[in-house]
């Protein structure tokens, strides 16, 4: 298991494996919100030069345990 920053791990392993693109999903949140709820989005896009689709989560159901 990893521990650390979510959004350096992504970019990282993404460079390590070779990947050609990181897919993301996303919440679509801007501004406070977003940094509140620690968005991880800026974060890759900021560490990362692979190119990155984003996804929109669309019917998201909340999990329970």
């Amino acid at each position: 298991m990893l521990r650390g920053d979510p959004g350096h791990l992504i970019a990282l392993d993404a460079e390590e494996s070779g990947a050609a693109m990181i897919v993301m999903t996303t919440h679509g949140r801007l501004g406070m919100s977003a940094l509140w709820e620690g968005s991880v989005t800026p974060k890759v896009f900021a560490e990362s030069q692979k190119p990155i689709m984003l996804l929109p989560v669309i019917g998201e159901k909340e999990i329970t345990k």
